[in-house]
């Protein structure tokens, strides 16, 4: 609703600057009209000022009223010198209908900088020039409307920005093949090395010219400042710092420094558009180019951000597309972005992504080892777009055999996001249990846990090796390859006296995940055989090592099929660990009113110092009687 109110308005006001411009053809020229042309401008600068900053570039609709708006100015300039008086412009003949169209064309063409050279030559084009403060003042409201036009343009057209970057890569170039031999160690820096040679040549100018150091020091201020000078003020209203007449030499000089400096004020303001707009107006291309080679560190900055609000599958397929690039630069910055997870990188499984495939595949099947993170980022996106990338299967499975863990480790999430049959996942996966690293095991088992309650349609032998990573010196090796054989559910009943054990685990996922994994393989599990067997060895565990209030809590868990345990759980009471105390108490608790002679133990414990303990036998007291 937003963008088609505004729209409406920019409509709007076209429509009644043409309209107006129509109807003035017939009117005498009056203070009403040129009132009414002033307000119009202000209305229409206005609407350009409000969508460069709301938008950071242009919108097509506003290219009509910038070329309206040029129509106005000129019937400005003929309203203030019919109304006001002539005295406001001087000329050689009496002003004619195209005078003032010459006019306003010539300082459209300063106001881009074009003519430049003439003036440093005196050579002037129009017959009507501007004499008054007021007639100054119009022409650099004018200058300011050119400015920003163009640089809203050339900071949101890529065309034009991609055909002024070939130009100074093509001036970069030349002047660096002339003096590369000189420039060696500044090799990147061949503009400065024009600069440096163009001083050496207005050095020598200046000692031909004799000319003093303060007219030196004022030369060089002022034509800086005309450089910088957004609306061309010093050249509108003549102002001057050095009033030396310049002989053809020194003119020369001044229009190449002009035009070096003016190279570096142009970096400067691409640079102060992207921090004002905060990358606003930028394509996702030109963002990643900014990301890939930054001037510092708030620039990619801004550039993450501003990627951040384009639409996710938007960024996911230029990523894509950009690990294939030809320029390292481009590929570096994708991979940057995608291995490091610094955007919420996202795939529409509803959408076709058949035209993103062919260069994740490329990026895949790099073999030059520093490309690590490009395979790496590549597999990962695969992994990302699901089952919409199920075809590159046998690309994923090739890539668990790579040199480099990393992208081993992305093909095994991957493998397990793509949802390829468990039955061509479970070979593949399992060779992988034998990875050097635990990162790549890790992922490998997790991805047949991925494939959830399906495995329990696989045909393949799986049992042993899940087990046998029971053992394996990674916590979420340990913990997934429980999941797995969880999923698998009661086809694991063999395995249930090994998962029995690991509720002795260090760590409390691996446990948590042993008791979820007992409860799909059997809902009364604490009534199993498995139980009976392993009881000795929990009772073990609470009687010897560190953990024994995790044994305590196994205990716990198992319930009245540990009534065997009571007298050490009662000897426990008295642990001098709190943790085991404690523990011990909720475990009597568990067993019911098989537990009634931990009574008295329990009791004694309701006057401890230790709110936890207290706190533990007042609740086992409750579950007992």
């Amino acid at each position: 609703m937003h963008k088609l109110s505004l729209q409406n308005i920019i409509d709007g006001l076209s429509l009644i600057s043409v309209t107006y411009l129509v109807i003035t053809l017939f009117l005498p020229p009056t203070q009403i009209l040129l009132w009414i042309t002033i307000l119009l401008l202000i209305f229409n600068y206005g609407m350009a000022l409000r969508d460069l900053i709301l938008q950071g570039a242009f919108s097509k609709s506003l290219i009509i009223l910038n070329l309206v708006q040029v129509i106005l100015f000129c019937q400005l300039n003929i309203l203030i010198y019919n109304v006001l008086g002539h005295e406001h412009y001087t000329y050689t003949v009496d002003p004619r209908w195209y005078d003032w169209i010459e006019l306003v064309a010539v300082h459209i063409l300063r106001a881009v900088d074009i003519l430049d050279v003439l003036s440093a030559y005196n050579i002037e084009l129009q017959n009507v020039k501007h004499q008054s403060v007021l007639a100054g003042m119009v022409l650099f409201s004018m200058h300011i409307m050119v400015d920003i036009f163009i640089f809203g343009k050339l900071f949101s057209d890529k065309p034009i920005r991609v055909a002024a970057q070939k130009i100074l890569i093509f001036f970069s170039l030349t002047i660096k093949k002339i003096i590369e031999s000189f420039m060696v160690l500044i090799r990147h820096y061949a503009l400065f090395a024009f600069l440096l040679g163009m001083l050496v040549f207005m050095g020598i100018v200046i000692l031909y010219e004799k000319i003093n150091f303060i007219h030196i020091l004022f030369w060089f201020v002022e034509n800086i400042l005309r450089t910088l000078d957004i609306g061309d003020a010093f050249q509108i209203f003549d102002w001057q710092l050095y009033g030396e007449e310049m002989s053809l030499e020194m003119a020369t000089v001044t229009v190449l420094f002009r035009l070096v400096a003016s190279i570096y004020t142009l970096w400067l303001v691409k640079y102060f558009a992207l921090i004002l707009f905060k990358g606003r107006g930028r394509t996702i291309e030109e963002l990643l180019d900014i990301y890939s080679a930054p001037e510092s560190e708030k620039d990619a900055d801004i550039a993450l951000q501003a990627l951040g609000k384009f639409d996710s599958q938007a960024v996911f397929s230029h990523l894509a597309f950009a690990l294939a690039d030809k320029k390292w630069e481009t590929r570096h910055a994708a991979a940057d972005l995608i291995f490091l997870n610094k955007m919420d990188l996202q795939w529409r499984m509803d959408n076709d992504g058949s035209h993103i495939i062919p260069p994740l595949l490329k990026a895949l099947r790099e073999k030059n080892s520093e490309l690590i993170y490009i395979r790496t980022s590549a597999a990962k996106l695969l992994g990302k777009m699901g089952h919409v990338a199920k075809k590159t299967y046998p690309q994923l499975v090739l890539a668990l055999n790579d040199n480099e863990s990393n992208v081993r480790e992305a093909a095994a999430e991957a493998l397990g996001k793509i949802g390829e049959s468990a039955d061509n996942l479970i070979p593949p996966l399992l060779n992988t249990f034998n990875d050097s690293e635990p990162e790549v095991r890790s992922a490998a088992v997790s991805a047949l846990e991925a494939i959830g309650p399906e495995i329990r349609k696989a045909t393949l032998p799986i049992m042993q090796p899940l087990v046998k990573a029971f053992g394996d010196e990674s916590d979420e090796v340990r913990r997934a390859s429980i999941s797995v054989l969880g999923n698998i559910g009661p086809k694991a009943a063999k395995a249930m006296s090994r998962i029995v054990m690991l509720l002795l685990d260090n760590t409390r996922d691996v446990r948590h995940a042993a008791e979820i994994a007992l409860e799909k393989i059997n809902p009364q599990w604490q009534q199993s055989e498995a139980v009976r067997r392993a009881l000795p060895h929990l009772v073990k565990a609470l009687t010897q090592g560190e953990d024994r209030h995790i044994a305590a809590a196994a205990l716990g868990k198992i319930g009245s099929s540990a009534i065997k345990a009571m007298p050490y759980l009662v000897k426990a009471l008295n642990d001098r660990n709190i943790n085991v105390r404690t523990a011990a108490a909720f475990a009597l608790g568990n067993l019911g009113d098989a537990a009634k002679p931990a009574i008295p133990y329990l009791t004694k414990l309701l006057e401890h110092s230790d709110w936890k303990i207290r706190s533990a036998a007042m609740m086992a007291l409750k579950k007992i009687n």
